[in-house]
């Protein structure tokens, strides 16, 4: 009896029958027909193989598209396939970006500069378009109220559905038709779904992926960062004088002492000075002008949770239920520190406020919430400090107005990077399917077949290369194509062989494939930005020329190609 939704009921009921060793066997074999009704359907479709190559994989129409096409070339049915998608994340150009090499802009980011994913970790900026001029723009805030200014068409990848831990691509103006009302989903062919007669009274705000802290170097930082926040919460600020309760005090002056700092005895026991502390103050610019210098924001997590460290310390406080508050009357400081937070991927929330002892005003006073462990040194605080899941979301606002917008193309499988000083968690559309994932399918698939990769540069071919030799030569790659792996005398990250027969071979624009055959030839990017926006003609027929003398002329029977 084959199962399905139907009949489900009904076999469990029978299961239920049956000796508990017999349920127990049942249920392992129902597992193992699962493992190998998913492994069949990776090895039959590109979709269902990426899914299982990239378990964090968020679906998209255009993903969808590019699948089918992919199967179409794959078997033949399809001879060439051209994918024009140029980088469509488009912010304005005063757009904070972090780097490696620290804050820059939409602007004066570059191809070659590395920005962060929502792991936090590095990833390389491969492209970036031309700027586009008079663009309808659009506000998307966070609910921690940052925000990015963002044009009409920019999609986000977001979970609508708090039941279903599913993120699916809405553009900019399809989000904020959601907050005017309207009814928004995905179809299930893909498209997206606008009703405006449908309305929704209160619609919730869309959810962001999560992020993380961003790894950046560790710096040489001329004052211990746990130093410098005890010194800017409760330091003098022209003094390197420190005031702390006794009962703090005992606990923190040793642990300075431990970080190579001499403390000394005050006229007061609420106070004690720190020696040639205050040279160092003086030469990092901070005497009398308490801040963050913009190198301790961009140190390593470690030196970054000591910088917090020594602020909560100081000027933080923690509740009974865990909750870690933050104030500080300088506006300036806290804006750095909610920087701070966000640069370790915490969420957090401002709050105005005005100081007032009795019936006299002491102006404005601003206080940060947020979770984080380990935020303190203190015991009496560090021990109540809770890291609950704090989500984003967000909300879009239509300012009515346009401006010149940019975007870039990141070298992550997910497209996805942190964007403005809130570290918002944004898309970018370009595909590694063509390059990457769709050579890796194909030859599982046809596992005596030949594969030719090229690029406008021999080294990015090769890279790529080697991102799919890894990629079949995986556990997890065998266990869908557990008769395809690498051949042991032909590993090289530009030319290896499959123990199946199969061949790869990775080239640049203009170099020779003489002697080669392939089944599929992929050209992924076969001109630089450059080269690109270039209005020389003759660039392009270069690479033409080559396409045509060479490359095609190397395709087998019923091959086909992508360029990409």
């Amino acid at each position: 009896m084959q199962i399905t939704a139907e009949n489900l009921p009904k076999i469990m009921g029978l299961v239920k029958t049956l000796p508990s060793d017999q349920q127990q066997e049942f249920f392992k074999l129902l597992e193992e027909f699962e493992r190998a009704k998913t492994r069949e359907l990776a090895q039959e479709k590109f979709i269902p193989f990426v899914q299982r190559m990239w378990p964090g994989f968020i679906s998209g129409r255009h993903h969808k598209v590019m699948g089918e096409k992919f199967e179409e070339i794959a078997s033949g049915k399809l001879k060439r396939l051209i994918i024009c998608m140029p980088p469509r994340h488009c912010l304005t150009l005063n757009t904070p970006i972090l780097t490696t090499q620290g804050w820059k802009t939409m602007e004066t980011v570059q191809p070659g500069d590395h920005v962060f994913g929502p792991d936090g970790l590095p990833t390389l900026v491969v492209g970036k378009s031309e700027v586009h001029q008079d663009r309808d723009l659009y506000r998307v805030t966070t609910n921690d109220g940052t925000s990015v200014i963002t044009d009409s068409g920019h999609r986000w990848m977001v979970r609508l559905d708090r039941k279903r831990n599913l993120f699916r691509e809405y553009t900019t103006e399809q989000l904020w038709a959601r907050d005017q009302g309207a009814f928004v989903r995905t179809k299930t062919n893909g498209g997206i779904e606008i009703n405006w007669d449908r309305k929704v009274t209160v619609p919730r705000a869309a959810m962001l992926p999560p992020i993380q802290a961003v790894q950046l170097p560790p710096k040489d930082l001329p004052i211990d960062p746990y130093m410098l926040g005890l010194w800017l919460g409760d330091g003098t600020s022209m003094q390197a004088i420190i005031t702390s309760h006794p009962d703090d005090a005992t606990i923190i002056r040793p642990e300075l002492e431990k970080r190579g700092y001499q403390t000394t005895d005050q006229a007061t026991c609420m106070t004690f000075g720190v020696l040639d502390l205050k040279v160092r103050l003086q030469e990092l610019g901070v005497l009398g002008n308490k801040h963050i210098p913009q190198v301790y924001l961009e140190g390593s997590v470690d030196q970054r949770m000591d910088l917090l460290r020594g602020l909560m310390d100081s000027d933080g406080n923690v509740s009974q239920k865990g909750q870690c508050f933050f104030s500080q009357k300088s506006v300036a400081l806290i804006n750095q520190v909610r920087e701070l937070l966000w640069s370790l991927g915490i969420r957090n929330s401002l709050q105005e406020s005005e100081a007032k002892i009795y019936d006299v005003s002491y102006g404005s006073t601003y206080r940060l919430s947020f979770y984080a462990e380990d935020c303190c040194f203190l015991p009496r605080k560090r021990d109540r400090a809770k890291n609950t899941v704090r989500n984003r979301f967000i909300r879009v606002e239509k300012l009515n107005q346009k401006g010149a917008v940019q975007c870039i193309e990141v070298a992550r499988e997910d497209h996805l990077f942190l964007a403005g000083k809130g570290m918002i968690c944004t898309l970018n559309t370009k595909s590694e399917f063509g390059s990457y994932l769709f050579p890796a399918w194909f030859l599982g698939k046809y596992p005596q077949k030949k594969v030719i990769q090229s690029s406008h540069t021999a080294e990015l071919a090769v890279g790529f290369g080697r991102k799919v030799r890894n990629l079949v030569d995986s556990e997890d790659y065998r266990k869908v194509f557990p008769d395809v792996s690498l051949r042991a005398d032909s590993k090289a990250a530009g030319r290896w062989s499959t123990s199946r027969g199969g061949e790869y071979f990775a080239i640049g624009i203009g170099g020779a494939v003489t002697g080669k055959g392939a089944d599929i030839l992929v050209i992924d990017d076969p001109h630089d930005e450059q080269e690109g926006q270039s209005a020389d003609p003759a660039i392009f027929d270069h690479a033409y020329e080559w396409y045509t003398s060479g490359p095609r002329q190397r395709l087998q029977p019923g091959g086909g190609g992508s360029v990409g």
